[in-house]
């Protein structure tokens, strides 16, 4: 379902693409970005086009959510009524850390455990029992992160008996409960997609990267005991220990016992934490709204792929696009970064990553991403800042951004006892220990240029 409605959107998104390169309207290597980045005279249009293709998309998506879920019989189910003392509340900082689409949610930043399991045995048995087979035999999802990271993982539409229960399920627990925490219309929300996803420490599928769900709402439910593995549970950027409810957070990683249930916004960053040993099932229901297109976070995709296909005066307008319909999501301002200093414009590039870490001050990949265009402009020390920034913000060593930051943190470390051979004695050490580290996680094209770097800061210790 995903790839059918990605694949629709660009289509139509590609028609709009002809229409505005014949006119000319595109941001090219010789635009001023300062100047294309203020409002055009074709971007309204161009906002409308968009608007209306991916409403068409939303529309079908909405539908095919319905058909997939439709409880089997015309029995009313009555709906729980969920009150604030049914849950633990977290917060990981201004609604805006929740996405494009935090304006249409109430609270939007908060996560929600429930205090009690909304799963009994016998449901949780069922759902690991038929997902298990299905797994066994071969099922799998098309959703990247867990390609990349070796889980095992099965649409729950494609269990009849686990999609028969969650038709019900839905109406009488999770809608209900979505509706009581983000003051949404229950009988909007229909399901983009639903997973049960399987870590098992003895196959390598042990954790997810940081990333963010394509939908509105996001709810997880834990199916395996906590005393059935170690580690896991879910890393939430920005979420710390200082929270001002109550209930303050333990710690950036949240845990669920089995049977309860998590929801949060899905443009919340997160990721599913490392395991250590044994295996943990969860079963997590991605919801979206009638009445709400995601129209930014739709083009937003698209000026990611079209960036990824070397279409950088394409991709540059599709961000340019997304920020007249969303100015206050950082990662808009990311992206449209990341596809200038592609095209050559370094200055405006650092100073939307600099806009970016303004609006949201924990994501590593910002940080990361802003220290190499220092490190490119010849400042290191102030691009070692940032490295090391990322280090304390990412949730995994083994992440992208952290082994990238561990390797620039000593390049940066070494340039600048070579500029001030007096000082060495105040960057070596930590560049070494950094380099020590990035030397443990680095891939197989990596290892020969943090060797060299070692060597580097080994020599200039002496």
């Amino acid at each position: 379902m995903l790839c059918s409605s990605m694949a629709m959107f660009s289509a139509c998104a590609s028609v709009v693409a002809g229409d505005l390169r014949r006119a000319g309207h595109v941001i090219t290597s010789r635009s001023r970005p300062s100047h294309a980045l203020r409002s055009a005279p074709y971007m309204s249009e161009l906002v409308d086009k968009l608007l209306a293709a991916a409403t068409a998309i939303h529309q079908q998506e909405c539908h095919n959510g319905w058909l997939n879920f439709v409880p089997e019989s015309n029995a009313e189910h009555e709906p729980r009524n969920f009150q604030d003392a049914d849950f633990i509340s977290y917060s990981v900082g201004p609604d805006s850390f929740a996405g494009p689409d935090a304006r249409s949610l109430r609270d939007a930043s908060l996560i929600h455990i429930t205090r009690e399991p909304l799963l009994s045995g016998g449901e949780i048995n069922a759902l690991v029992s038929e997902a298990g087979a299905a797994i066994e035999a071969g099922a799998r999802s098309n959703f990247t992160y867990t390609r990349q990271n070796n889980l095992g993982e099965v649409h729950v539409a494609h269990l009849p008996v686990a999609r028969a229960w969650l038709a019900r399920k839905l109406e009488d627990t999770i809608l209900p409960l979505l509706a009581s925490r983000y003051g949404v219309d229950r009988t909007t929300l229909r399901v983009f997609d639903s997973l049960i996803i399987q870590y098992n420490a003895s196959q390598g599928g042990v954790r997810q990267p940081v990333h963010r769900d394509g939908s509105l709402l996001s709810v997880n439910i834990a199916l395996s005991r906590s005393l059935d593995y170690t580690g896991g549970g879910t890393f939430f950027e920005g979420l710390h220990a200082d929270s001002q409810h109550e209930d303050a957070a333990p710690s950036a990683v949240l845990s669920l016992e089995q049977g309860h249930a998590m929801c949060h916004a899905s443009g919340v960053r997160h990721a599913g934490h490392r395991i250590t040993s044994g295996e943990r099932w969860v079963l997590v229901i991605f919801l979206i709204s009638e009445r709400n297109v995601q129209a930014a976070r739709r083009v937003a995709e698209l000026a990611w792929e079209a960036q990824a296909k070397g279409e950088l005066e394409w991709s540059a307008t599709l961000f340019n696009a997304c920020l007249e319909m969303e100015d206050n999501d950082y990662e808009l301002y990311y992206g449209m970064a990341s596809t200038l200093a592609m095209m050559g414009h370094a200055k405006d590039a650092r100073a939307l990553l600099l806009l970016a870490t303004q609006r949201y001050a924990c994501s590593p990949k910002v940080q990361v991403a802003l220290g190499s265009l220092l490190l490119k402009a010849r400042r290191p020390r102030a691009a070692l800042r940032r490295f090391e920034r990322t280090l304390e913000l990412a949730s995994d060593a083994d992440d992208e951004e952290a082994k990238e930051a561990s390797m620039y943190a000593g390049l940066c470390g070494v340039r600048l006892a070579q500029a001030q051979p007096a000082y060495s004695s105040a960057f070596l050490p930590q560049a070494k220990r950094r380099l020590t580290q990035a030397l443990e996680v680095a891939d197989a094209s990596k290892r020969h240029a943090v060797e060299g770097l070692l060597m580097q800061a080994n020599a200039l210790s002496r």
